[in-house]
């Protein structure tokens, strides 16, 4: 099932899409910060515009509208009728696609017994609630995505290592509808009064003892990711009291413009829609701004302790499969002042990369790939993986 659904089942019964005549600027100010001015007041069922979800020219010129159309579209219902799965908790997780020995994954549609994944952050941070409990993941990625793994074999360490030392091999490149999430659960309290702010689920986790726990799980933060342009669409939305719930600082908050389009998204939702308690941080289509500075984009609850230099695409550009001895390449930095992401085009002076073994590797702009730095005849000892992290996954 592709996203684009009816969003009326989504949200209730009263589907938005909001639809800007310009751009994504902050509206003039037209009495309160809640109420919609009237170019964006239009609400539409998303049946009547079934590209939406897809639509790359509404992603690069509006890409809040197209962010916000997208996180209400993944979180329709998956079928009608009540306590429906929304459409991504239909797709594979990564634990039922990178199987043991590169087994091949079975076929879509056939989902194993759901599991969140009590793992630290990709820096190794792991973040905690008030109550010392973890903060729980999962990454999914939907059908298109799943099929050209499966087409080309990419769930198989040994298929990449395959792609890696042919240099005939194509060049890995997803298709245009591919999507992938990476969302966050808090572990809630049953009966607290304050979860009727969070969608919940029915779930599990094993915790660092081999103990499985049965729990009921909020969604906290929601990662989603479109290749619906060349270099992948992103955003990322939390929950809006994720500073009261959990031990993560917003070091870096969400700009004024992007809190008063989330104030006109909750102020057009139904009144009991759950997604009025989510806010969408910000998006992220280009490497660098207008002026030259590196784009930033960060969740509190994904990159707690490297908010300030936290890069979505940046980070997903480093996606790349080396030799079987090579390791992987480095994807964050130790500084005087802590971790700290990659920010902006990989060809940024600024941007030094390292092995797993922290020797020295170059980005070389016409091979498209990391090279040993030696000039002449450079010899390649990455190769892009098309921002996608989770193929480091494969066995």
């Amino acid at each position: 099932m592709s996203t684009q659904l009816d969003l009326a089942r989504c949200v209730g019964g009263a589907a938005v899409i909001l639809l800007l005549q310009t751009s994504c600027a902050a509206p003039k100010e037209s009495g309160t910060a809640s109420k919609a001015p009237a170019q964006v007041q239009q609400v539409v069922d998303v049946c009547s515009n079934p590209t939406a979800a897809s639509n790359a020219s509404l992603a690069q010129s509006d890409p809040m509208s197209f962010g916000w159309n997208l996180f209400l579209s993944i979180n329709c219902p998956a079928q009608s009728g009540p306590a429906q799965p929304v459409l991504w908790e239909t797709w594979k997780p990564n634990y039922a696609v990178y199987l043991p020995g590169g087994k091949p994954p079975a076929p879509w549609g056939t989902l194993p017994p759901r599991v969140l994944l009590d793992q630290p952050e990709i820096d190794g941070f792991t973040l905690l609630d008030k109550t010392g409990k973890p903060i729980l993941l999962e990454i999914r990625m939907n059908k298109p995505t799943f099929d050209y793994v499966v087409q080309r074999q990419l769930y198989s360490k040994a298929a990449q290592l395959k792609f890696f030392n042919d240099p005939t091999s194509a060049p890995i490149a997803f298709p245009t509808d591919s999507l992938e999430i990476k969302a966050a659960w808090l572990i809630l309290t049953p009966g607290d009064p304050r979860n009727s702010g969070y969608y919940t689920i029915q779930s599990s986790y094993v915790d660092g003892n081999g103990q499985t726990h049965n729990i009921l799980a909020g969604l906290t933060a929601l990662h989603i990711t479109s290749k619906v342009v060349p270099n992948w669409f992103w955003t990322t939305f939390e929950q809006v009291d994720n500073q009261v719930r959990t031990e993560a600082p917003a070091t870096v908050l969400i700009p004024p413009d992007v809190q008063k389009f989330n104030d006109m998204m909750h102020a057009a939702l139904p009144p009991g829609s759950v997604w009025r308690n989510y806010n969408m941080r910000g998006t992220q289509i280009a490497f660098t701004n207008p002026d030259g500075s590196p784009t930033i984009l960060s969740n509190t609850q994904i990159e707690t302790r490297f908010q300030l230099s936290s890069s979505c695409i940046t980070c997903h550009d480093l996606a790349t499969r080396g030799s079987a001895t090579q390791g992987r390449l480095a994807f964050i930095q130790m500084a005087n002042n802590g971790v700290q992401g990659y920010t902006g085009a990989l060809g940024s002076p600024s941007n030094h990369y390292t092995d797993a073994f922290d020797k020295p590797v170059c980005y070389n702009g016409s091979l498209g790939a990391f090279t040993d730095c030696k000039t002449p005849n450079p010899t390649v000892v990455y190769k892009r993986m098309d921002f996608v992290w989770s193929l480091r996954e494969a066995k």
